[in-house]
C-alpha cells in the first residue's frame, strides 16, 4: 500500500506567503509595526480632534502632562 507523501513543496509558500501578509499588513497599520512613538500631546489632541474626549478632559488632561 502506498501512502501519497506530505506536499513539501508548501511549506515554502507558506513560509511567503506569512511574509508578504506580514510587510502588506505593517505597511496598512504602521500603529501596530512599530509607530509607537507618539508624542502624549499629539496623541491627546487627536483624541480630541476626533471626538473620543470632550473639551474639559482635553484640557484637565493637558494640564496633567504639563505638570510631568
Amino acid at each position: 500500500m502506498h501512502i501519497a507523501p506530505f506536499p513539501f513543496f508548501l511549506i515554502p509558500l507558506i513560509f511567503f506567503g506569512l511574509i508578504i501578509t506580514a510587510i502588506i499588513f505593517c505597511a496598512r497599520n504602521r500603529r501596530s509595526c512599530g509607530d509607537s512613538h507618539i508624542n502624549p500631546r499629539t496623541l491627546l489632541e487627536r483624541r480630541f480632534v476626533n471626538g473620543e474626549i470632550t473639551s474639559s478632559e482635553y484640557h484637565e488632561m493637558k494640564e496633567v502632562l504639563k505638570e510631568k
